[in-house]
C-alpha cells in the first residue's frame, strides 16, 4: 500500500458526486447494458448503492478534483433488498425510459435479460453470496480511477475501504467481474487478484472474474470504517434525483 497523500481525499458518495460518477461510468464500461440505458437510468442505479445500509459508495478527491470512485457490496443479498424496496419502481421506469430512446436495444434485452430481471425484481429473497468454502464474500462492483491520477495509490485505497467494511459484516474474501481484455483486468492481475472464472455473455463480451482474500489485519483501519460505515449517511432512502 503508497504511503497516505494528504492532497487526496475519500469520502461517501454524494448526489453532487452522480454526475461525475455516470460520466466516468458511460466512458470507462460503455459496452455495459446499464451504460447504453443511458445516464438518468445510471443515476437512478448508483443511487441504490448511496443510500444502502449495505453498500460501500466511495468518492476520491485530489486537491479538490474529483479523481475516481468505488461502489460495492458488503451483503449483495441483503443490497438486492433494500433495491427491491426502495428503488425497483424508479429502476423499472427509468429502464422503460431507456430501452424507449434506444429502440435497438430491446431486442437485446428481450433475448438476454427480460427473464432475469423480472426474477430478480419479484424474487422476495435471494441466498446468501458465498464462495468455494461457504465463507461469505463482499462483491467490488465499479473502479474508476481517472487516467491523470492512476499510480498514485488512489485504486488501492478506495479496494481498502471496502477491504475494511467487508471484514466487519464477516466477510472472508471480495469478487469481482470486469472486461478480459480491459484495462482493469491487468490491474487486477498485477495487483495479486486470483482469476476464478471466464466466460463470454450473450453480448459477446468475454469477462474475469476475480478473487482476493481479506487480510485478516484489515479490520485494523476501524477508524476510516466508522467514517465512511452506511449508517453515517446523509442521503435518505427517500432521496430521489432527476
Amino acid at each position: 500500500m503508497p504511503a497516505p497523500d494528504d492532497r487526496i481525499t475519500y469520502r461517501r458518495i454524494q448526489s453532487v458526486d452522480l454526475p461525475f460518477v455516470v460520466e466516468q461510468h458511460q466512458q470507462y464500461f460503455p459496452r455495459g447494458f446499464f451504460a447504453r440505458l443511458g445516464g438518468r437510468f445510471l443515476t437512478r442505479y448508483y443511487l441504490t448503492y448511496c443510500t444502502s445500509d449495505d453498500a460501500i459508495a466511495v468518492a476520491a478527491t485530489a486537491d479538490g478534483v474529483r479523481a475516481g470512485y468505488m461502489v460495492g457490496t458488503i451483503s449483495p443479498q441483503d443490497h438486492r433488498q433494500h433495491i427491491l424496496r426502495w428503488h425497483r419502481s424508479a429502476l423499472a421506469v427509468e429502464g422503460a425510459l431507456g430501452l424507449i430512446r434506444h429502440p435497438s436495444l430491446v431486442a437485446t434485452f428481450l433475448r438476454t435479460r427480460a427473464l432475469l430481471y423480472a426474477r430478480k425484481l419479484t424474487s422476495p429473497r435471494t441466498a446468501v453470496l458465498v464462495d468455494a468454502d461457504n465463507e461469505k464474500v463482499a462483491v467490488l462492483n465499479h473502479l474508476v480511477v481517472l487516467p491523470q491520477f492512476q499510480g498514485q495509490g488512489i485504486a488501492s485505497c478506495l479496494i481498502e475501504r471496502l477491504e475494511t467494511a467487508a471484514a466487519l459484516a464477516g466477510c472472508t474474501s471480495i469478487v469481482l467481474v470486469t472486461e478480459t481484455d480491459g484495462q482493469g483486468a491487468a490491474y487486477y492481475h498485477s495487483t495479486g487478484w486470483t482469476v476464478t472464472s471466464a466466460r463470454t455473455t450473450r453480448d459477446g463480451q468475454h469477462l474475469t472474474s476475480f478473487s482476493r482474500p481479506i487480510l485478516s489485519g484489515t479490520s485494523k483501519a476501524s477508524a476510516s470504517a466508522d467514517r465512511l460505515s452506511p449508517q453515517n449517511l446523509d442521503a435518505r432512502r427517500e432521496e430521489s434525483v432527476s
